[in-house]
């Protein structure tokens, strides 16, 4: 099959795909314009069908694709096992659609919103989302290894949340720090801390309960704008930042610091979000683990 007729089944699976310099992770022009929007049949035959090689990438972010790339082989095990345990993540992990890559895997799914490009070194993931690229079969890495998938008809699966299909401690950067708290420096995890946020990869056995009164603490000691740092003031308490969930260059995101709420003015968000919202939307985990992860803090 041609690179030309791949570039077309990328097409038709919803994917926005552009030209990337043979054996490298260049791209071989300016891209940004499609992270909102897929190229035409015609731009792909401009790029494609020609005697000169190229890679193909895969715009991350579009239509909610994003890519959890395990940095090497012994990550992707980790996950795995992990995944077996949980059964959305098992179901995930055997049918969604997979590449391998030189070091590594990428695993494809959808989101039924936007969320950024990020690093879990720790864990030796990135997700690539937002403002991101990944290279496609059949590229070649500039080492020489070739991009291949064990199913190029897989389904790419969709999930409600990253923590679906990963630990939602390890999607919470120091979990151990929250945002800042209206009553001085905030306390790292008590002794009741959730068990499953001190070791990511073991799933707990029950979810500790929760009850209105934990909510009602967090909303009382975690303020919204210390989770956007750089806001700016723009009325007795309003204050404008950049939106985390979309490349915002003009701020778009407001917060009415008194009744302690917030959304995108562009449309990220389709109702106002407390902090509890907000700190479950920035690391995309459930409204449920974003009070585990905040109730620690307490």
């Amino acid at each position: 099959m041609s690179i030309l007729s791949i570039a077309y089944e990328y097409y038709k699976r919803n994917m926005s795909v552009i030209p990337v310099d043979y054996q490298s992770k260049q791209p071989s022009g300016k891209w940004k314009e499609f992270q909102k929007r897929a190229a035409t049949l015609p731009e792909i035959d401009v790029w494609f069908d020609n005697d000169e090689p190229h890679n193909i990438g895969i715009v991350t972010g579009y239509r909610g694709l994003v890519v959890i790339d395990f940095d090497d082989i012994g990550a992707y095990v980790t996950w795995l096992a992990w995944a077996g345990k949980n059964e959305m993540a098992a179901h995930v992990a055997a049918a969604t659609y997979r590449v391998r890559t030189a070091r590594g895997v990428h695993v494809y799914i959808r989101l039924p919103q936007a969320t950024r490009t990020r690093s879990l070194q720790e864990h030796k993931i990135d997700i690539k989302a937002g403002g991101g690229y990944v290279l496609a079969p059949p590229s070649v890495h500039p080492d020489g290894t070739s991009y291949t998938s064990p199913d190029s008809l897989a389904p790419i699966v969709f999930v409600e949340t990253l923590s679906t299909i990963l630990p939602a401690a390890i999607l919470v950067p120091n979990h151990s720090k929250g945002p800042a708290s209206t009553k001085g420096p905030t306390k790292g995890p008590t002794k009741g801390a959730p068990p499953n946020y001190r070791d990511p990869w073991q799933a707990a056995a029950e979810a500790p309960a929760i009850n209105e009164g934990v909510v009602q603490e967090i909303k009382a000691r975690f303020r919204i704008e210390a989770l956007l740092p750089g806001s700016l003031k723009t009325g007795e308490h309003y204050y404008l930042a950049r939106c985390p969930f979309h490349d915002d260059h003009n701020p778009s995101f407001w917060v009415d610091t008194e009744q302690q709420i917030c959304g995108c003015y562009a449309g990220c968000t389709g109702k106002p979000l407390d902090v509890i919202n907000l700190y479950a939307r920035m690391y995309d985990i459930t409204n449920h683990e974003a009070i585990l992860a905040l109730a620690g803090q307490l």
